[in-house]
């Protein structure tokens, strides 16, 4: 099919044509109003959602401080099961709180 008679057909509802029923019109328009509102919708949906996650990790930013830890000990290479899956590696470390405090050694 031509390119030109694909963009006539599919455009047909809108254009003077004594066949063209009233319903053929209101569904035109009803179509247009529904795209334009997805349209709008998805778009206003999609920024008050990444205002709020920018709000979350502006908040989750500020209360987090990085603080340099010390391995204590060499942690073993990973043991790597036959379904990919490695096993758990804990190890000790020391760190200085913001405060200056040392805690005591976690895993």
């Amino acid at each position: 099919m031509a390119r030109g008679m694909y963009a006539k057909r599919r455009l047909w509802r809108w254009r003077d044509n004594p066949l063209r029923r009233r319903d053929d019109i209101i569904e035109a328009w009803t179509v247009l109003a529904v795209w334009s509102v997805f349209a709008v919708g998805g778009t206003a949906a999609g920024l008050v959602t990444a205002h709020a996650a920018d709000e979350v990790f502006a908040r989750q930013r500020a209360q987090s401080q990085p603080v340099p830890a010390v391995l204590l000990n060499d942690v073993p290479l990973a043991v790597t099961s036959i379904d990919g899956a490695s096993d758990h590696r804990t190890a000790t470390v020391r760190w200085t709180a913001p405060d200056g405090s040392t805690p005591s050694p976690h895993c």
